[in-house]
């Protein structure tokens, strides 16, 4: 067991720097201009920082409060909703989908198409 010091909340400090390394070759490889990372464990933040450019073209560093452009989050929010109800044991991950649309019951397969 590591010393306290070594340790924020249960979480070895040492285990966060992999958070830079895996950021910092992101954007080495322009895989993404910047990020921001929040990590936090029982409602206390661990880890909270902005790595990389809000504009790479004039080295303009990353702020943690920067605001960013989201294209779309459904699949984010529907995952996220769906993950919720999994834990709660509300269906199994090999319930069949007829379960819950009706629609899906008696699926057929489509043989030829416009043929």
């Amino acid at each position: 067991m590591l010393p306290a010091s070594d340790q924020i909340i249960g979480i070895h400090v040492a285990s966060l720097s992999v958070i830079d390394s895996i950021a910092n070759d992101a954007i080495k490889q322009h895989a993404t201009p910047g990020c921001v990372v929040l990590v936090a464990k029982d409602g206390k933040i661990v880890y909270y920082k902005a790595l990389g450019y809000d504009d790479i073209d004039n080295k303009t560093a990353l702020k943690r409060d920067a605001i960013f452009r989201i294209a779309s989050q459904t699949k984010a929010i529907t995952s996220v909703a769906v993950l919720m109800l999994y834990e709660e044991g509300k269906f199994q991950l090999d319930d069949p989908v007829a379960n819950y649309i009706p629609e899906f019951r008696n699926m057929t397969v489509l043989e030829k198409f416009n043929k």
